[in-house]
């Protein structure tokens, strides 16, 4: 005989009980992946909305640059640099050392005129 615990026939009841847990394991599983798929599409929104806004707040106005130390121009000028070398292609960090090269001349010749 079989024993009571290793029987496979239930009562309706017993049957009732069983469908409405494994219902509900299934809507507690669902929840799970929706309340997953909700925050990981949030975190990519804001990942997005962050990215180019916290580039161009970084960035100085050549009136800035003017009027700071020689300090403060190393400073920013690292930090430019490290923002290139953040950035995703190849192509887009030649083309933002580009532009950093281009103005570090620019800086430089009219750091000369001034002086002479």
């Amino acid at each position: 005989s079989i024993p009571p615990a290793f029987s496979t026939t239930s009562t309706p009841a017993e049957k009732l009980h069983d469908s409405i847990r494994s219902k509900t394991r299934v809507a507690v599983t669902m929840a799970r992946a929706t309340t997953l798929v909700l925050v990981a599409a949030l975190a990519v929104l804001l990942l997005l909305a962050s990215g180019p806004a916290g580039a161009t707040a970084a960035r100085t106005s050549p009136k800035d640059v003017a009027t700071a130390s020689p300090d403060e121009k190393v400073a920013v000028a690292a930090a430019e640099d490290h923002e290139c070398e953040m950035m995703a292609g190849e192509k887009q960090r030649d083309e933002c050392m580009a532009r950093r090269t281009l103005a570090a001349h620019t800086d430089y010749i009219y750091t000369q005129e001034k002086h002479n």
